[in-house]
Order: C-alpha cells, then sequence, then structure tokens
C-alpha cells in the first residue's frame, strides 16, 4: 500500500509521526490478520525510528511547546505504545536503511544498504 500523504509536514519532526502513525496502522492490521490465522503475537513489534524527537514523544507523553504542531489525530502511536502492540527503537543513521530512498548518500553507503536489503543481513537488532 503506497500512496502520497494527504497532509503537508510543516517539520521533520511532523513528517515522521505522520509516517510513524501510518506504521502503526497497518501493524494493527497485520496483528489482527495473524490473530485471525491462529498466529497472534504478544510481543510488541519493533519499530526502527531515527529521529529522537519523536522517539522521546511516544515514551514520555508531555505537552512540549516544541511538540504543539504535531496534531492530536497522530497520537495514535503512543496508544500503540501504551498497548504494547510496538516498541519503538532508535536506529541510528548508518543502519537506517530507508535513508537510500530519501536521502543522498556515498556510493558505499547505498551499496552497503542494497546489499543489506537483498541479503538479509541481520545488522539491526
Amino acid at each position: 500500500h503506497s500512496s502520497l500523504q494527504s497532509v503537508i509536514a510543516l517539520s521533520t519532526c511532523e513528517s515522521d509521526c505522520i509516517a510513524l502513525s501510518e506504521c502503526c496502522r497497518e501493524l494493527a492490521y497485520l496483528r489482527e490478520l495473524a490473530a485471525f490465522l491462529h498466529q497472534s503475537e504478544d510481543e510488541p513489534t519493533p519499530v526502527y525510528e531515527d529521529n529522537e524527537g519523536i522517539i522521546d514523544l511516544v515514551k514520555n507523553p508531555v505537552h512540549h511547546k516544541r511538540s504543539k504542531h504535531v496534531d492530536v489525530k497522530f497520537y495514535y502511536i503512543r496508544v500503540a505504545h501504551e498497548k504494547g502492540m510496538i516498541k519503538v527503537l532508535k536506529v541510528h543513521t548508518d543502519l537506517n536503511r530507508a535513508d537510500i530512498m530519501t536521502k543522498a548518500t556515498t556510493t558505499t553507503i547505498f551499496h552497503r544498504h542494497v546489499d543489506a536489503i537483498m541479503f538479509q543481513d541481520d545488522a539491526l537488532p
């Protein structure tokens, strides 16, 4: 399922929040499907995020002046975290495989990420 975001993000924090919210909704669907197939998962699904601001907002639901621009509808992430459906973990930029789709990288880093994706390198915990 791929589509453009229906809102315009005003910051990288808000953009990451939108993407993480979409991820949580997809995970909720997949977890329900797995439960229907009698393959339910009791452990939280690890979700890797490179934005420490979002990780802090998920783990500490206090209202900050800096997070005022993040709309209330994106707080679905917190609910998923509190229910134990997801566990948001920090991924260092050097290990973030999604960066090859969104950022300019060197040839070496690009090939490292492609190899990791193609050969299922378990660099992430």
